[in-house]
């Protein structure tokens, strides 16, 4: 729809009050503005055009001057006392300035004089009407970035831990409630503030380095030790996650852990006991960046035995979801100690210390391997805080399928794979048909349903070796390591059928056209992708809800 049709067709759904108290006048002007406008409300005079605007709320209002019982400009008066927003259209058979200095100060749109020239009044609608049509799309625009940011600031106030969003100009563009409570701000007075005005402008400069890097796409892991909005102090360990847009840092994400209670105990068991080395080391390799999970508590466990009173035979076990590392000779015999590892009452293993042979525990080594429970379970909950944040950095909020981003790194890795081992590879190009005219028919909450309905039905069919990924709007992608073309052809025919009759109940039907390509030899990542844009073009071209192969040539 061109801009002047959907103006028009805009001012089609408006309503339009006329007052005039020359009856030809009034006539002819309702003739062509019945044409133009949806709702047409006529009155006599300033007072039954000022009761005529509060019954029907006119969008627009044309009106005379001079008029008895009451003038058009005290009308306008009355109505601009509480509608400041309502467009005016004065219509009269005066010059005199005053009248339009009158008519500017009480915010009209145009000002014609009499006899009525249709088409200059035609104009002018237009005009008010296209500012209308941009009010109303800002409104809706507005409303979509809230409903957002809502969504956004729910997901993130679940996340364990102090999660925050800054902008290249350095303004906050949403924190989770952890994240402002440690620096004592309301949400409203987050929203938009400068970095320097939450942390100051010694820890900015303490920190630039970090911020510098993550700006470079660079991620950053270090800790500090700060002043809490109570005054009281606390230590963090600080991620800085950048957050691109192909090569460009469009803002960073800020993921802070609060581990003060980590170095309390570290101190107090390096004052109490400087033997106990044990607990100082674990500490110390949790905080290492470079280190795995896995290699992290491989370790640790060997670090737990020689802190006992009889280390010869002692040994150590740690079990974390499922997950078992031990000391060489570990088995559970009646001299055990065992301690639940817990994350916010949650229960995620168990750390257990045994002799050999009989042998009775000493009370600091229950508070010992209370306090490596304890660090335990602040290293997993750390894990998990970092398995959150990279989940979500790969995935797309919408829909709970891969990103772009994940495409891109998940397709270099495949293509590698395929070259090295002489393995078939294909992709699978969608696009949901007249997706558009689901938005603008049924709004776009419809749409989003759409596309989650879509995403649903792709994660029934993909293997989990392949990736289904959204690159955004309506446009999918599919990634079939060691697939051929035939076999990418069937999987997307049944992916076409099966989205074509999903069980619908509220939304309307929709299909999807789908172009499928195979790697070929001299293929790179550009070229394998525009064969499968090619293909789907063409399914498009074809009629759309087909599927559509670029398959010639291809490495098997």
């Amino acid at each position: 729809m061109s801009d002047t049709s959907e103006v028009q067709s805009h001012l089609k759904s408006l309503t339009i009050l006329l007052v005039e108290d020359e009856d030809g006048t009034r006539e002819l002007c309702s003739e062509f503005l019945t044409r133009l406008a949806g709702v047409l409300v006529t009155a006599k005079n300033g007072a039954e055009g000022l009761e005529a605007w509060r019954q029907h709320k006119p969008d627009i209002i044309i009106t005379d001057i001079r008029m008895p019982v009451m003038d058009g400009l005290a009308m306008l008066q009355e109505i601009r006392s509480v509608d400041s927003d309502v467009q005016v259209f004065i219509l009269s058979a005066f010059e005199e300035f005053e009248y339009l200095r009158r008519s500017i100060d009480l915010g009209a749109y145009g000002y014609a004089v009499k006899p009525v020239e249709p088409t200059k009044i035609t104009e002018s609608l237009l005009k008010c009407a296209r500012a209308l049509l941009l009010e109303k799309k800002n409104r809706l625009a507005q409303a979509a970035v809230a409903s957002n940011f809502r969504f956004m600031q729910k997901l993130t106030n679940v996340i364990p831990g102090m999660l925050a969003y800054w902008s290249t100009e350095l303004r906050c563009i949403f924190c989770n409630t952890a994240y402002r409570e440690w620096f004592g701000k309301t949400a409203e007075q987050m929203r938009g503030i400068g970095l320097i005005e939450v942390i100051g402008e010694n820890m900015y400069l303490m920190n630039k380095e970090y911020i510098d890097a993550a700006f470079q796409g660079v991620p950053r892991t270090f800790e500090r030790t700060t002043s809490r909005a109570d005054g009281s102090i606390g230590h963090l360990v600080l991620h800085y996650i950048p957050d691109l847009l192909g090569d460009n840092a469009q803002g960073f994400f800020v993921m802070m852990v609060d581990v003060t209670e980590l170095k309390l105990v570290e101190t107090a068991l390096q004052e109490k006991n400087k033997e106990l080395g044990s607990l100082y080391s674990i500490i110390s390799m949790s905080n290492d960046p470079d280190l795995s999970f896995e290699d992290l508590l491989k370790r640790a466990v060997m670090r737990i035995p020689p802190a006992w009173q009889f280390p010869e035979i002692a040994e150590a076990c740690i079990e974390i979801g499922g997950r078992i590392f031990q000391t060489a000779h570990f088995e559970e015999t009646p001299w055990t100690l065992a301690l639940e590892i817990i994350t916010k009452e949650n229960k995620v293993g168990k750390v257990t210390v045994c002799y050999r042979e009989e042998r009775e525990f000493l009370p600091q080594e229950l508070t010992l391997l209370n306090a490596i429970a304890g660090e335990l379970g602040l290293i997993v909950m750390r894990e998990l805080a970092n398995e959150t944040i990279s989940r979500l950095a790969l995935t797309d909020e919408l829909t709970g399928l891969n990103n772009r981003r994940f495409f891109n790194e998940s397709f270099t890795r495949a293509l590698s794979t395929a070259r090295r081992h002489r393995q078939p590879l294909a992709l699978i190009s969608i696009d949901l048909d007249h997706f558009k005219k689901v938005n603008d028919t049924f709004g776009h909450t419809m749409g989003d349903l759409v596309l989650k309905e879509f995403s649903h039905s792709l994660k029934m069919m993909v293997r989990v070796e392949d990736a289904a990924c959204r690159l955004g709007g309506e446009e999918f992608i599919v990634l079939l390591p060691n697939t051929t073309c035939e076999a990418a052809v069937t999987l997307a025919d049944r992916m076409r059928s099966c989205f074509e009759q999903y069980p619908r109940t509220t939304t309307p039907v929709v299909t999807a056209s789908f172009g499928v390509a195979q790697l070929q030899e001299g293929d790179n990542e550009d070229s394998l992708m525009r064969r499968a844009d090619d293909a789907l073009y063409q399914a498009k071209h074809e009629g759309r809800n087909r599927v559509v192969a670029a398959c010639d040539a291809a490495i098997s």
